[in-house]
Order: C-alpha cells, then structure tokens, then sequence
C-alpha cells in the first residue's frame, strides 16, 4: 500500500512536533527540517488544524502545536483517516465499473489486507514514534526540558 504524499508530510508534522515539546513551530521550520515545500506543508497544517490535531497561533511566536496526547494517538488511526478507505474503484458503488464485481473476492481480500496494514500501524503511537536523541539530532531539535513534577 501507498501512502498519499500529504499523508506522508502529515505523518512528518506530527513527529516533529510531538519531539518538539509543546511549544508552537513555524510551519516553515518543519519544512526545513525535512526538506519539503513550506507551502505545501502550511496546506497540510490547516486541514490538521481543521482536523483537530493541531492548533495555530499567528504572528511572533507562532505556528502550530499538537493539541494530543501522543502517548494517546494511534498512527493507524491516523492514516485511516487521512487515506480514502477506496483502494479500488469497486469500493464504491457510484463509480464501480467492473463487470466482476458481483462475483470478485479480490475485493474481501483487498479490506482484509487494508485492515491488517492499520492494525500493525496501530500498534504504535506518535510517542513512540517521536521519542530518541538520534532523531532530535536529525532534525536539529534540542532536547526538550524536564517536565516538572
């Protein structure tokens, strides 16, 4: 399976800001970070700001934050919502021009195998995903401070 390449950039966002702490980051330094267009990426932030997993601030000292938990946030649970659940056209009724498809089994096959793809992916959390001191130090992240108990 292919992930679209806005759900890729998406998935980057959330483990840059989940290995960010909980300040707000310009959009553009995530797009330096991983080398991507800014534009691009502010696209993507919105429609996650929409979404409700991050919040925007404008002006100085804006950008975006994670408004999860990421101890809490599933990456299957993630891609299932930003993947269209339609692998194929006879996924969906209205545009389904095959003419085996009242006898195909490839498509039982195909849910299944989209099924198990999320199921693996929701074994890990964007905690898990963002945590180490080698990936801070691939994106040039300091090391967030100590959270006070």
């Amino acid at each position: 399976m292919r992930l679209k390449v806005s759900t890729d950039y998406a998935l980057r966002v959330l483990i840059y800001l989940a290995a960010s702490g909980d300040r707000y980051v310009p959009t553009s330094e995530i797009a330096d970070a991983f080398g991507i267009s800014a534009d691009h990426l502010s696209k993507i932030s919105k429609s996650m700001t929409a979404g409700g997993w991050l919040e925007g601030r404008r002006g100085t000292g804006g950008g975006v934050r994670l408004t999860v938990d990421p101890a809490a946030l599933r990456i299957g649970a993630v891609v299932a919502e930003l993947e269209a659940p339609e692998l194929v056209e006879c996924f969906q009724e209205a545009t389904d021009a095959c003419t085996i498809s009242p006898s195909c089994r490839l498509k039982g096959a195909l849910l299944d195998a989209r099924a198990a793809f999320l199921e693996v992916l929701d074994a890990y959390t964007l905690e898990e995903l963002a945590r180490g001191k080698e990936l801070r130090r691939l994106l040039s992240l300091a090391e967030p401070p100590p959270v006070p108990e």
